[in-house]
């Protein structure tokens, strides 16, 4: 028996336990829209389905809420490209600093370690975080706690999802019948919003 978290094997049966990935993005966006942003920008992961999930809860939140859309306010990265943010943040997020950030009051980054690499970088050239931008994300993960200024972001409790791949994989093992699940978020406010 096979429980995947957070991937969707091709055969189709396979039993997976997902985040909520498009309703996750969703609630961030309109969390940062509520506090009255209007042109926040986006980091999203492109060969993932939880990077189009997150891409397309930010979109629809724009969208819901009247807001202009420009597809020069989002950064893609994948899997390869992650290897130079980690070694060179500063020069990863450099020009999209200078360009698209200085116009944005908020973003929406795809998880806790781009976050956490986008407020260094932030922070050494000197942008006031978050009078200046706001930064939020997802995993409530130990980088959103050790970043300079703490981050915003998603929680979706770790035991929780772990406690249901456990009882899905003990009723595989039984035998029984078990069906993919959805986990919901929960917001964290920090300081980074």
């Amino acid at each position: 028996p096979v429980v995947f978290l957070d991937f969707y094997s091709s055969d189709n049966r396979t039993d997976t336990i997902l985040s909520d990935s498009f309703f996750g993005s969703y609630m961030l966006t309109n969390y940062l829209i509520n506090k009255g942003h209007t042109n926040i920008a986006g980091i999203f992961k492109i060969d993932d389905l939880q990077g189009h999930g997150r891409y397309n809860g930010y979109l629809k939140a724009l969208t819901d809420a009247n807001l202009s859309f420009s597809d020069k306010n989002i950064l893609w990265f994948d899997t390869d490209s992650r290897e130079h943010l980690l070694n060179d943040h500063h020069i990863f997020f450099d020009s999209f600093c200078e360009t698209v950030l200085k116009k944005c009051t908020a973003v929406v980054c795809y998880n806790d370690e781009i976050a956490y690499y986008l407020v260094k970088t932030l922070l050494n050239k000197g942008v006031n975080i978050p009078d200046d931008i706001a930064v939020v994300s997802f995993d409530n993960s130990q980088l959103s706690e050790l970043s300079p200024i703490k981050i915003t972001s998603l929680a979706h409790g770790t035991r929780r999802i772990g406690q249901k791949a456990a009882m899905q994989m003990l009723n595989l093992i039984d035998k029984n019948e078990v069906n993919s699940e959805t986990v919901s978020w929960t917001l964290v406010e920090k300081e980074s919003s």
